[in-house]
């Protein structure tokens, strides 16, 4: 929407800018001031595309008409940083002598500026143009398909995850994004020629929810053209099958807690499930295939682990089918279940499915979405704590070789 707010304390001459802009837009959601303190209010609180602004104005309605209250208002709002300063301005005035002096002061700030006319419509035609040109001005903008930014988006669930992403680079600069309270941390990764814009968060919870939400803001403020999310997950294949640590890059991602509830026969409470997967990009999957082979530097990574408990397993790479759940699950029969739906589910956890449908469903330039979680328990009673930082350094290790052998 194009927003216009007139400052103008005359009543028969705001009736005749009104008049001239109705041609071209509808002036019942036109903003209007009758004084520079209630302009400064609405500046204050609103963002205008264009100020339509008398020079000669009141500083208070209860005051007399300063022949200079609109360049007085004008400077203000240009020193001081919590007013929101109008993409266009245009000035009009009747007075001759405040005409020259708004023209020679605010060249740089006023758009232009109109002499009014009680006898001519020459300045009709010139507001008409001008705001024409203005409205036209923000459609062509718009327009624009807007392009990539940041190379790399990561995103966490939880800080153990967070710190492991943290620790791939010694260069993070926390940043504050306006209106946006969330900490952002922004670094490079860099390997020879190449050279990656990488933006990090941890989102404030665990679950799709919160992922979703973080994952478009991100998306939003940042336009990166990869958005990638690590940490851990549940395994439901037998402990032998997969490995503490080793990790599940998400090539089909669902929606454990979609579908509707009924009764069988014996009106016992049944849930039925409904398939909503969301894949991978197929360029992707396959050059994850080809770095699932790099047996040696899977090895490498394993054995630079010195923080914590390190498994008796190889680390390795698996592609597959991942649901996203609503929380922690400890119980059999709900895995089995769930393994119903799909016989192919290689593990559980919380947020990717949220990530996954930001992705594919945020404004252009659309990022390319990535979960990649590592093995720190088996989704039963047996579980504990002792291989989540591993985890969550093998899933932040994997993605960064990854993106610096992988991508350009």
């Amino acid at each position: 929407m194009f927003k216009i707010l007139i400052v103008e304390d005359n009543i028969d001459k705001l009736r005749d800018i009104l008049k001239t802009l109705e041609c071209v837009y509808n002036v019942d959601d036109v903003d209007h001031a009758l004084d520079s303190f209630d302009a400064k209010k609405k500046l204050k609180e609103n963002f205008y595309d264009l100020l339509i602004l008398d020079i000669a104005i009141p500083l208070r309605k209860s005051e007399t008409i300063d022949l200079e209250g609109g360049i007085k208002l004008l400077k203000e709002i240009h020193e001081r940083d919590f007013y929101k300063i109008p993409s266009h301005i245009i000035g009009l005035t009747i007075n001759e002598e405040v005409f020259s002096k708004a023209t020679s002061e605010f060249g740089n700030h006023i758009l232009s500026v109109i002499r009014y006319s009680l006898t001519d419509v020459e300045w009709q035609k010139k507001l008409l143009t001008g705001v024409e040109d203005r409205m036209k001005s923000k459609l062509c903008l718009n327009s624009i398909e807007q392009e990539y930014d940041y190379d790399i988006a990561i995103i966490n669930a939880v800080e153990t995850e967070f710190n492991a992403v943290k620790a791939l680079s010694k260069d993070w600069v926390k940043i504050n994004y306006k209106s946006d309270s969330s900490p952002y941390f922004e670094t490079t990764f860099k390997k020879g020629e190449k050279v990656f814009r990488v933006i990090a968060a941890c989102a404030p919870q665990m679950g799709m929810n919160a992922s979703a939400v973080l994952s478009m803001k991100m998306i939003h403020n940042f336009r990166p053209k990869y958005l990638f999310m690590t940490g851990i997950l549940a395994s439901i294949q037998k402990n032998g099958s997969h490995g503490f640590g080793d990790i599940l890059v998400i090539d089909e991602s669902w929606d454990g807690g979609a579908g509707k509830i009924t009764q069988d026969e014996d009106r016992k409470v049944l849930f039925l499930q409904t398939a909503n997967n969301l894949r991978l990009d197929r360029d992707i999957s396959e050059k994850i295939r080809s770095l699932k082979e790099n047996k040696d530097l899977l090895r490498r990574i394993k054995d630079e682990w010195v923080q914590g408990k390190t498994p008796n397993t190889e680390l390795s790479i698996y592609i597959g089918s991942v649901a996203s759940v609503a929380g922690v699950i400890e119980n059999e029969a709900i895995v089995n279940e769930l393994k119903v739906k799909d016989r192919k589910l290689l593990g559980l956890e919380m947020e990717a499915h949220g990530m996954y449908y930001s992705a594919i469903n945020c404004s252009s330039p659309k990022p390319i979405a990535i979960a990649m979680k590592s093995v720190s328990d088996f989704a039963n009673l047996g579980k504990s704590d002792d291989y989540q930082s591993y985890a969550s350094y093998t899933s932040a290790r994997v993605m960064y070789e990854f993106i610096i052998s992988e991508l350009m």
